[in-house]
């Protein structure tokens, strides 16, 4: 993946709607454990491969991608207001499900 100069990070604004979102559907994802979730979205989405940050995170390259993967379809649920998908995706994710 190339650098992309036409990206726009998600806003902070944004991650904190969307995880009060979330936890308003009842699911235990901490504040932390979902801004490292965007951190590594924003950065994959600027252009970096998961091996570069993985390095710069201290992550193993298939954690970037699980982060990246999480934080994505929590956003995309969150436009859709679908909240039923995500309770379903956070159950396969483990321990963070009602």
């Amino acid at each position: 993946m190339t650098h992309n100069d036409h990206w726009e990070p998600i806003p902070r604004k944004k991650v904190t709607l969307v995880w009060q979102w979330l936890k308003n559907a009842g699911l235990t994802i901490s504040k932390q454990t979902f801004q490292k979730w965007n951190k590594v979205h924003n950065m994959r989405i600027a252009g970096y491969e998961y091996q570069d940050i993985a390095k710069s995170m201290n992550y193993s390259p298939r954690t970037s991608q699980s982060y990246y993967f999480r934080a994505k379809k929590c956003l995309e649920c969150y436009e859709k207001n679908d909240i039923d998908s995500i309770l379903k995706w956070v159950k396969r994710w483990g321990h963070y499900g009602k």
